[in-house]
């Protein structure tokens, strides 16, 4: 068991009803020194981690058990990773697996079929795993991209507290204490999710206002359409 030995512990499982530990990490005693770092990353940090655009309206219960393994024969110089500030991500475009559909009723057909074979489930698992992963599509996020341009220094700020009070709630043993933290922890949120959706609006309008003042010049206004990511295809 990993939880609780190594990293970050937290509780991995988090709702309304209360907190909980229902996912673990086990590794077998002899791999368990290849355990580098070893932490539970809830979903809203996840979610803001990701960038993810839109408004997120349902917030999974479950938080993310993540870790970090030393392997043989991977070399880091000077003891470091890279620290290259181009990182790779990917996206789900929106039609994502629409040219796939046969290939996914295929292998579901054949899970239905296969019985216990564990062979066969795992190449299945493989296949849908290359599919999956086709599917997506790569984009490189350089270091003045990271942020969303609507993101202000106060929404940081905020969230920085948000994050802060949700740690002190679920890293709380008194149940006195532990309601209190979570009422400040859910009021931190509220503040938090109506400066994001103030900072959108805002934003939006400025750049509404911007084009409406390029109407006369097509080449500036279609410049910053494309800028911003509106036009389609």
């Amino acid at each position: 068991m990993v939880n609780g030995r190594k990293g970050r512990d937290m509780f991995t499982c988090v709702s309304n009803k209360g907190r909980s530990v229902v996912d673990y990490c086990v590794v077998g005693v002899e791999n368990f020194d290849t355990i580098h770092d070893f932490r539970v990353t809830t979903m809203r940090e996840s979610i803001d981690e990701m960038r993810l655009k839109g408004e997120v309206t349902r917030v999974p219960d479950h938080s993310l058990v993540q870790r970090e393994m030393l392997m043989n024969g991977v070399e880091h110089k000077d003891g470091k990773g890279s620290q290259d500030s181009n990182k790779k991500r990917y996206v789900v475009p929106e039609n994502y697996l629409e040219a796939n559909v046969e290939d996914i009723r295929r292998l579901a057909q054949k899970v239905a079929s296969m019985g216990k074979d564990q062979k066969a489930v795992d190449e299945v698992y493989d296949e849908l795993m290359e599919i999956m992963n086709g599917g997506l599509r790569g984009i490189t996020m350089k270091g003045n991209e990271r942020r969303q341009p609507w993101f202000t220094h106060e929404s940081a700020k905020l969230r920085k507290e948000f994050h802060r009070s949700e740690k002190e709630w679920l890293g709380c043993r008194d149940n006195e204490l532990r309601k209190r933290k979570r009422s400040a922890y859910l009021e931190k949120r509220r503040v938090y999710k109506r400066a994001v959706g103030r900072a959108k609006k805002r934003y939006v309008e400025h750049k509404c206002s911007e084009l409406e003042g390029m109407v006369r010049n097509p080449k500036k206004w279609w410049s910053m359409v494309k800028k911003l990511k509106m036009a389609g295809g």
